[in-house]
């Protein structure tokens, strides 16, 4: 995990990025889902992320 937030450390988009890793991090701290939701919705993120 450590390794792809640093990778998407730099640019405004990627910062917005981090922001809804953010988001989704707490949410799934405050309302416990599956592992599998977790990483479904963080790869969400990626793939919304433009090139």
């Amino acid at each position: 995990m450590k390794r792809l937030v640093d990778s998407l450390s730099g640019s405004a988009s990627r910062n917005r990025t981090l922001d809804r890793f953010e988001i989704i991090i707490w949410r799934n701290l405050k309302f416990p889902e599956s592992l599998d939701v977790l990483v479904n919705d963080l790869l969400q993120v990626c793939h919304q992320e433009p090139k």
